[in-house]
């Protein structure tokens, strides 16, 4: 261990990524200046290497660990797939994709959520079935997905 607590064994090539290793591979594409403050990181995971570079790893030199990066750059039907070297913060790949989203987006799920329950129409209609207590009723935004129309 290193003062402050830090250790500085790092870690395996296919451990989960830490806290500091994805705010590393988020502050290494936002440095790219390509994404504004409308972006959204849909997922930050390990980028896996392949197993003959495992099988061909000398432990004494572990290879620089990767981040796979999900982002939607804004509002429009497009996404972003980003590789970043975690360590070097180097943007390995930056595959601008269209007409795709990802999952729904908890921020979005959320939005969804608080819509409805202020749109007068759901309230009414709620109203017509007897049900008055709008914090009994759970809502649950799942998005149909894209069936190419």
């Amino acid at each position: 261990m290193i003062p402050g607590g830090a250790s500085t064994v790092r870690p395996h090539p296919l451990d989960p990524l830490n806290a500091k290793e994805i705010l590393a591979a988020v502050s290494a594409v936002r440095a790219t200046g390509e994404l504004t403050e409308a972006a959204r990181f849909a997922t930050v995971v390990l980028d896996e290497p392949s197993k003959e570079s495992l099988a061909a790893l000398d432990p004494a030199e572990l290879p620089d660990r990767r981040a796979r990066l999900v982002i939607v750059p804004g509002p429009a039907c497009s996404v972003v797939e980003a590789v970043v070297g975690v360590t070097t913060g180097e943007v390995v790949s930056w595959d601008e994709r269209s007409d795709v989203r990802p999952a729904l987006l908890f921020e979005e799920s959320f939005n969804a959520i608080v819509a409805l329950h202020g749109h007068a129409g759901f309230r009414a209609a709620m109203h017509e079935r007897g049900i008055t207590d709008l914090d009994k009723v759970q809502i649950d935004p799942w998005p149909t997905g894209n069936f190419g129309i």
